[in-house]
This record gives C-alpha cells, structure tokens and sequence, in this order.
C-alpha cells in the first residue's frame, strides 16, 4: 500500500482548518465535487462513502485520529483506480495477453500522445466498470 502525506499552508487558525479537516463525517459537506457522503460506525475504524456522482464512490476507512496533535488518517479501501495525472493501465487480458498486446499498445499510445484512438475506449474505463458494480448500493441506501 503506497503512504501520502499532504502538507497545505491555510490562511486561518489552525482550530478553524481543524474544525474542518478533523471532522471525518463532515467531508461531504465541503469538500467540492462530492454530491453524497455516508458514513458507518463512530471514531477509529468508521467508513465514509463519498459519491462522485450517483455511481462512482470511494470509500475511506479512519485508521487514526488525535484531536489534539490535530492529525488524522484513513485509507481507501474501495473505488476505481486512483486519479494520478497521465497514469494509464492495460491490465486484464488474461490468456490473450500475446495476441491483444499490440491493439492494446496502439489504444494506449493513442491515448496518450492525443491521436484519435483506432479503437473506442470507453468499454475500457475502470470507472465504467465501478459505476456498473456500485449502482445497487447507491440506489438501495438512497
């Protein structure tokens, strides 16, 4: 599992920014781009889905909180891939490795230099696929 930290310089106390940054169920509620936010359990050990849109959530798991060092962490234990700038993946061809390896090359190298892809993407996208698998969770907590 890969560590970040995010360090962020704010123009206000730092019992302000705590006030919201420390307040693990409250993301939702400020944090923009996020249109739903549900929250299971209480203190270390809670979940938080956030939506994205009706589809598409992570979900975050709190693995430590200290209010007065004002410090928390959780991890993301479910959701597409991570958004990283210019990442691209060509996994899943099982046994047809050899014989898809070249349209799969061309489709990423299409991708990734702008050029019209020779082959339509969007069957690809992980994001598609966890639309499709997080559907009935979204619609049966709604």
């Amino acid at each position: 599992m890969a560590d970040f930290l995010v360090e962020r310089s704010f123009s206000a106390d730092a019992d302000t920014v705590w006030s919201k940054l420390g307040d693990f169920e409250g993301l939702g509620d400020w944090m923009p781009g996020i249109v739903k936010n549900e929250v299971e359990g209480e203190g270390i050990g809670a979940s938080r889905k956030l939506y994205f849109n009706e589809t598409t959530c992570v979900v975050e798991k709190l693995e430590a909180l200290d209010e007065a060092a004002k410090s928390l962490s959780y991890s993301i234990t479910e959701g597409p891939a991570p958004v990283v700038d210019r990442l691209y993946l060509s996994v899943g061809h099982f046994r047809d490795g050899l014989t898809m390896a070249p349209a799969s090359a061309r489709l990423v190298a299409d991708l990734i230099i702008g050029r019209s892809p020779a082959v339509d993407p969007s069957p690809y996208d992980p994001v598609r696929r966890m639309a499709t698998d997080t559907q009935s969770t979204y619609n049966a907590s709604a």
